[in-house]
């Protein structure tokens, strides 16, 4: 895990697909910073910030991160390949 974030353990996934992104108010923007195709795949560099609601202090975090994402064309359709990102920073 990154820094500054905590384990999930199995109860914490329990109830990820109980709404947890509607509870936590979780929003996420992307900025593409480069976009290279190379057929069947293409790159994307961005640079993203996310806000959600924390659950103990019920505040309101915005992160920033720097994203990188490999798509594959699979028949017509791009899908997401692999993604990674770091340098997560809290404002």
């Amino acid at each position: 895990m990154p820094d500054g974030f905590k384990v999930l353990r199995v109860a914490d996934m329990q109830h990820t697909g109980n709404g947890y992104l509607q509870r936590a108010h979780f929003q996420i923007g992307y900025k593409i910073k480069e976009l290279e195709i190379g057929l069947p795949y293409a790159f994307v560099r961005a640079t993203a910030e996310a806000k959600l609601l924390d659950d103990d202090t019920h505040q309101l975090i915005t992160q920033q991160s720097r994203d990188f994402f490999v798509f594959r064309k699979d028949n017509n359709d791009w899908k997401i390949f692999r993604y990674m990102f770091n340098h997560v920073k809290v404002k």
